[in-house]
């Protein structure tokens, strides 16, 4: 009995060796998702990666789209919509919200989108996109080569 118990507690340190778990049951998928996110804008111009408007102009998001670029596919959820880190906006699908500026909105922003997709093998992921905006006084305060004020929309890359 007593060469047991030894034998027992000298083993006790290979048993911290020994694992539980298989590879395949790993939370993360197999294979890398890459999808271009699309956000169409009016009522600005976009130039150098980022928005411009004048104050008092409305910003409309006319909406975001989801293109799969990986073997992994992946369908829109739903999105939140920020301006400088506050919600304005909560959609489903590819609906999404005005932005009134005015004279007190001048200067720097960020319009943020943080979106959910569905992945083809059923799990959720997340993905956000940062757009800077710039709100002018009026329209000679836009960059001297900045484009007309119109419809835009701006792509980002992402790969989860």
């Amino acid at each position: 009995m007593k060469k047991f118990i030894l034998s027992l507690i000298l083993s006790l340190p290979f048993m911290m060796f020994v694992s539980c778990s298989a590879d395949s049951d790993s939370l993360e998928p197999d294979t890398a998702l890459t999808v271009d996110n699309t956000v169409e804008i009016s009522g600005v111009t976009l130039l150098n990666d980022t928005i411009y408007a004048v104050a008092g102009n409305t910003i409309e998001i006319n909406g975001m789209s989801i293109k799969t670029v990986s073997s992994q596919t992946a369908t829109f959820h739903s999105a939140l919509y920020f301006l400088d880190g506050n919600v304005i906006a909560s959609k489903n699908r590819s609906a999404a919200p005005s932005i009134a500026t005015n004279d007190n909105s001048v200067g720097k922003h960020v319009i943020a989108v943080a979106a959910t997709l569905r992945r083809s093998d059923d799990s959720l992921t997340g993905l956000s996109i940062n757009l800077p905006l710039v709100v002018v006084k009026d329209s000679s305060k836009l960059p001297v080569n900045a484009p007309a004020v119109g419809t835009y929309a701006r792509t980002i890359r992402v790969r989860k």
